[in-house]
Formats: C-alpha cells, structure tokens, sequence
C-alpha cells in the first residue's frame, strides 16, 4: 500500500473491518513491519472507541486488505497474451448515486478529513459518497473532503477564486436515477454509491482506445480483486 491508497482494517477488538486509508510514507519493510493507516469511520461496540480520522502505526499486512472505490482507474490482468490492460471501477448495474450541488468560486470554511490529488471529479464524487463525506472542495488538483452537517458546510461558504465546493444534496432534493449495464456515459455509470462491498469481487468496465470522458463503456465485468492492481 502506498500513501492515499484505501483499504479495509479489520479490528479484532470490533470483529468487523473497518474503512480506512494508507496515511503518510510507508516504510520500505512495510510488509513485514506494518503500515500507517488513517481510519474513515468511527466504530463504537461494546464500549470499545476507534474514533474517525484516528492513525494506526504499524498494521500487519494481514490485517488489511486493497479497496478498490467507485471510479478508481486500476489495471486488470487479462492472461498472457493481453498483460495488464486499463479499466475503471464502476458501481453494479442498477445502484444509485448521489447528487452534489456546485458552488463555483467558492470555499469551505472547515476542517479537512482528508486530502488526496484530484484525478478527476467524478472519483472525487464516488469517494464522498463511498465513505460518507459530506462534501469536498477542489483547488489546484487537490481535493479537500469535509465531515460536517451539510447545511454546516453551505453556511461556512466563502468567496474563494479558483476553487470549487461540491455539497451531497439532501435525499429529498436528489433525483436518482438507476444506471443500466451497458450504454451509460462514464460520468454515470462511475458516479454513485452501492459497492461497498467490492472487496473480493469487483465490477470493473475494461477499457480500450476507443474509450474515453462522455463516451459509451461497455458492460461491466465481475474481476477477482487478486486480478486487480
């Protein structure tokens, strides 16, 4: 695991794996060592408290396990004679996805949770909704993810030239409609939340030179993780 890659920490003490993100330079024997991890949820059971945000140093390698989020770009093994071709993670045919409202020239006055390079805007969308942000601001290729009310975030906005605020519509206010396998522009297909469960298996659209932002992807294919990179 490198810095900013998600993965999954199980937690004897809570018997259930927990969200959570590489934080920080990882040493170089980290496989034998552990890693450094940052949590991205908290979990209270049994009195026992692994508060959101907290750093775990020194995680055995055993304990953790890849994620791979909505709209995440990955390579995918296809036997020998293909090697290793690009794909990107997309959520199963049929899940819903959130909507934001965009605040163009405008920044949030609150604390980040966490700062990762924004690839692009429809990841930075997939991750909020995937780990339950509340919203994020984008300035110079970095995306900055909030973790207070939504009303909260729209209340501390300030003007802010060159930055861009994204805010989770209320469930009410959002129309959701349902992504069909097959024909959906890759701003729709990868948006959305729903996979949080692609641990083992994981729906991967392969791309190819044809494949491109707006354009058609093709159905998306069911990829063992260990596949994945």
């Amino acid at each position: 695991l490198m810095h900013g890659d998600f993965c999954g920490f199980y937690s004897s003490r809570h018997r259930k794996w927990i969200r959570a993100v590489a934080s920080g330079r990882q040493s170089s024997a980290a496989t034998h060592m552990g890693y450094k991890i940052r949590l991205l949820e908290q979990v209270d059971m049994a009195g026992a408290v692994a508060t959101k945000g907290s750093i775990i140093p020194a995680v055995p390698a055993g304990k953790l396990r890849r994620y791979f989020p909505l709209g995440a770009s990955v390579q995918v093994f296809r036997g020998s004679e293909d090697g290793w071709v690009p794909g990107t993670v997309v959520r199963p045919p049929g899940k819903h996805h959130e909507e934001f409202e965009v605040f163009n020239g405008q920044d949030c006055f609150a604390a980040d949770e966490l700062v990762i390079a924004a690839e692009n805007r429809e990841v930075c969308r997939c991750i909020c909704s995937e780990f339950g942000f509340s919203g994020f601001v984008i300035s110079n290729g970095t995306a900055c993810f909030k973790n207070i009310p939504t009303s909260d975030m729209r209340a501390r906005l300030i003007p802010a030239e060159g930055r861009t605020t994204y805010i989770i519509k209320p469930p009410q206010a959002a129309t959701v409609p349902v992504c069909q396998a097959g024909g959906a522009t890759t701003a729709a297909i990868i948006a959305g939340q729903g996979a949080k469960d692609q641990w083992e298996k994981v729906y991967i659209c392969i791309e190819d030179s044809g494949t491109g932002a707006g354009l058609e992807l093709p159905p998306p294919e069911i990829v063992p993780s260990y596949l994945i990179r």
